[in-house]
């Protein structure tokens, strides 16, 4: 993610690190995306749920994928939708 500012100057902004290397602490993760724009929170948003939702359609028996995107929904106050998908998570997974 790359963020620019009004004098045209870029920024990058760095992204957690992938699995297998060092833990980024959640801190810092938030404050990465309070320093991002809105458009930009959303448009994470959106890409995170796409891939999370071809994760349920590869593999609806995992539960970690519904607890991720419950998540996700909640914290855009989906409440109803991620309701659904728990009660959804609960039935394929066995839980």
């Amino acid at each position: 993610v790359s963020n620019s500012d009004e004098e045209g100057s870029n920024q990058d902004v760095p992204l957690p690190a992938p699995v297998g290397g060092p833990k980024t602490l959640k801190i810092n993760i938030d404050l990465l995306l309070l320093s991002l724009s809105s458009e930009q929170r959303r448009e994470l948003q959106r890409e995170a749920e796409a891939g999370l939702r071809r994760c349920l359609a590869l593999d609806p028996g995992d539960g970690r994928t519904y607890v991720v995107l419950g998540k996700l929904l909640l914290q855009q106050r989906r409440l109803e939708e991620a309701r659904t998908l728990y009660s959804h998570g609960v039935n394929m997974t066995g839980a």
